[in-house]
């Protein structure tokens, strides 16, 4: 199904970015404040209360709660126009040279939609960038046709609006901003206002920018004089970046300052983020920034990031690499950070001021998925304000993430190249075979020690083969019809550039010389072309007793992807080549197997953290049951390919009953057999998402609602043992790129080395295993088998 146009205008205010080049285009604006909606009102200290008459022009009986029922109020504000001037000083610093305002009683319906006909539509070339800024009201129109719940459509309130005209409609705007982008024109739009028509968080002295809805159906009327036609995709889904200053539930507010300058505060502090930052800043570093500047203030509104966020706002380049934000000051000496745990770093983990060079921090504590302690370790503390983004430079494994790693005993050079020449003329042996990949299940593993080869048995015991391997010393030592793996050993020059890998120098990967203390060996074998040696992370447990019947095989675009439904974890990495006579063969392939591992290790993570029992009461349980059924899946029963199901918060209702619910924020991802990490809710494009549960009307009245389905899934390869994982957080995780990441497995036959372009799209199975709850955060997991 595909989204509405931003998201439907989900929350308060909101900001979209195509990518474009920042030469040789030209950079216009629109800007639009509106401060007053009732001109009978007088001065803004009125109650906001009309004087004139609303032309309703139905001649209805209207709701209580819409604008034109008996208690309706039309509040006027007082910092919108302020807000556009204060945008219009700031964007010439930032390449506009175009800039026209709209503002008060001139910015009437039909005065909004001609001056987008002219300044985003018509003048704009193929190529330019148009930003169109709104701020004032903003509230809800009836359709009955919608697909929403609700039935309500987000709106932008006109000047005029009084006096009965109709707001602008989201479905209005996203026709007219799809024509800009068709024609090529980059389009940003940042509206500051409010939506949500049904609740206000503001705790300060100020003003919410949101208006009572208006319960007149648009039944998806005809806008702009044509009839209504289907949406098109939203400009969030062509490559859009969406920011919204607020959630849902929540008012875009403004308030005075010292001075009595009335501005609203996302305005105030996206600019002042936006003055501080640099252009290797991306918008959601941006986004962060104003985050942190918001909540120093004080203020409740938490703006959210949809898109492709990892773009600047104003370029098109893409900005990688670990970066946080800083929260607050927590005197003598603590810095407060806007991640945790869910972005993969644990304590010892060191970032550096992306904006004041010489300013580094080190983490002390993780203190949930989305927060974290850290100390000063150069600069002064005085530098480092809220808003201050910086930048990983070091990474340190939390201890659930850390991955411990088998590497044999390393032979001279001079010998590993013997080693080498060595097993490519080992003759078959007589009642026994070779295996080439531990995925053939061999019985016996050979690798090399201190004291030569060394051969293990199915059941874990082990025996010398000398310094020479010979095809009869093997046979001497195996049972017939066995299956041997003989392992190459790594060479030096592999080590040496595995350690001078970040995360194996920091700890965050430890290679071992003890194979029962490690998760994974380290193992070799000789390529398939006889020039060179391949390396990969196999789980010790296939050489032996690993039962075949657990294998699940899918093929996927000519590759042969091997699960098992009996490990979480994936059996083997994808081989990595190694070659001695290229010049970046030790560091290109080190690089390989240490992304390798840091992926393995991060999904561990996921299946090992739990989180410390607390007070908080968040009752919802993960429950997943066939789609149209309410029954969950049977364990015992493996799921099938194409098999479609609902994932679904269930709560029992005394429980909702007997308690005050706080609402948390969700987040619903898929650990693949293949080693990849996915994003199942929210939708990356939303941001972050928004707390749950929602209050709900129902025959009973406003209460939070028993069911809430969060997903719908379907099952698809590479099927074998998937895990779902539920975390509920206090904080919002602002960077949702942090369970987005790719497989360690794209093939399980030699030659076959390519990433896979699509990865699982679905997981579905019914809640078991590991539930912890605390205060801030819980995390629930789900085990789940396929064939």
């Amino acid at each position: 199904m595909k989204s509405r146009f931003l998201c439907a205008f989900v929350a308060c205010s909101f900001l979209l970015a195509l990518p474009f080049s920042a030469f040789g285009e030209t950079k216009h604006a629109l800007l639009i404040g509106i401060n007053t909606y009732d001109p009978g009102a007088g001065t803004s200290a009125g109650d906001g209360r009309s004087s004139n008459p609303i032309a309703s022009g139905d001649g209805q009986k209207h709701a209580p709660d819409s604008r034109f029922g008996g208690a309706a109020k039309w509040p006027n504000l007082d910092g919108p126009e302020t807000d556009a001037d204060s945008m219009a000083a700031v964007l010439p610093n930032v390449g506009f040279s175009d800039i026209h305002q709209l503002k008060g009683q001139r910015a009437t319906r039909d005065a909004i939609l001609a001056a987008i006909d002219k300044y985003v539509l018509g003048e704009p070339k193929a190529g330019d960038t148009v930003l169109f800024y709104f701020a004032g009201h903003g509230s809800q129109r009836f359709n009955s046709k919608s697909a929403k719940l609700d039935h309500l459509d987000e709106t932008i309130v006109p000047a005029d609006a009084y006096k009965g005209v109709f707001d602008i409609r989201d479905k209005e705007l996203a026709r007219k901003f799809n024509q800009a982008i068709d024609k090529g024109v980059h389009l940003i739009a940042i509206f500051d206002s409010c939506h949500s028509g049904t609740m206000a968080r503001g705790v300060k002295i100020g003003k919410a920018r949101w208006l009572a809805y208006d319960d007149r159906d648009a039944a998806d009327s005809a806008d702009y004089g044509t009839a209504a036609a289907p949406q098109a995709d939203p400009p969030a889904k062509r490559g859009a970046i969406i920011i919204s200053a607020a959630l849902s539930t929540q008012t875009a507010d403004e308030v005075s300052d010292e001075k009595g300058n009335a501005h609203g505060v996302f305005t105030e502090a996206f600019i002042r983020a936006l003055r501080s930052s640099t252009p290797a800043w991306s918008t959601l570093d941006l986004v962060n920034s104003t985050d942190a500047l918001l909540k120093a203030d004080g203020w409740l509104q938490q703006p959210t990031v949809e898109g492709p966020s990892n773009r600047p706002l104003f370029g098109d380049f893409s900005v990688s690499g670990m970066r946080v934000t800083v929260l607050r000051i927590a005197l003598p000496d603590q810095v407060l950070l806007t991640a945790g745990s869910a972005a993969g770093f644990g304590p010892g983990s060191q970032f550096e001021s992306r904006s004041k060079p010489g300013i580094k921090l080190e983490v002390t504590e993780v203190t949930s998925p989305a927060s974290s302690r850290a100390k000063l370790t150069s600069g002064k503390l005085d530098d480092v304000h809220p808003g201050d983004l910086f930048q990983l430079t070091r990474l340190a494994a939390s201890p659930e993430a850390k991955l411990t790693v088998f590497v044999p005993t390393l032979p001279s050079e001079q010998e590993w190249a013997k080693i080498s020449d060595q097993l490519r003329k080992l003759p078959k042996g007589e009642g026994w075979s070779w295996a080439e990949d531990p995925l053939e299940l061999p019985s016996n593993l050979v690798y090399w020690t201190a004291a030569g080869w060394t051969i293990t048995s199915p059941q874990g015991a082990s025996a010398n083969l000398g310094n020479v391997l010979t095809a009869d010393a093997i046979s001497k030592a195996v049972n017939r019809g066995a299956k041997v793996y003989v392992s190459v050993p790594p060479s030096r020059k592999l080590i040496e550039a595995l350690h001078g890998e970040s995360a194996i120098s920091s700890g965050a990967i430890d290679l071992s010389s003890s194979l029962v203390a490690s998760q994974y060996i380290l193992v070799g074998r000789v390529s398939a072309d006889a020039a060179g040696t391949e390396y990969a992370l196999s789980l010790p447990g296939l050489f032996g007793a690993f039962d075949p019947a657990t294998l699940v095989r899918s093929e996927m675009e000519g590759k042969t992807v091997v699960c098992s439904t009996a490990s979480e974890l994936p059996l083997r990495t994808d081989w990595v080549r190694f070659d001695t006579h290229s010049a970046n063969g030790s560091t290109g392939a080190a690089a390989e197997i240490e992304s390798d591992a840091l992926k393995l290790g991060r999904s561990r993570a996921w299946l090992r953290t739990a989180a410390n029992n607390g007070d908080g009461f968040w009752p919802y349980r993960l429950a997943i049951a066939a789609s149209g059924g309410n029954q969950p899946k049977a364990d015992s029963a493996p799921l099938s390919a194409g098999s479609e199901y609902d994932v679904t918060l269930v709560a029992d209702p005394a429980e909702l009953a007997s308690r005050a619910v706080q609402p948390r924020y969700v987040y619903l991802f898929g650990l693949q057999c293949d080693g990849s990490g996915q994003l199942l809710y929210p939708s990356a494009e939303l941001g972050g998402g928004a707390p749950l549960p929602l209050l709900a009307a129902g025959e009973h009245g406003t209460r939070y609602p028993e069911k809430i389905k969060i997903a719908h899934l379907q099952v698809s390869p590479p099927l074998g043992r998937d895990t779902v994982v539920l975390l509920v957080t206090r904080d919002r995780i602002s960077d949702l790129s942090a369970f987005n990441y790719s497989g360690v497995v794209t093939e399980g036959t030699r030659g076959v080395g390519n990433q896979l372009d699509d990865l699982v799209r679905g997981i579905s199975g019914h809640s078991r295993g590991i539930a912890a709850v605390s205060a801030t955060w819980s995390i629930q997991r789900t085990s789940v088998n396929s064939r």
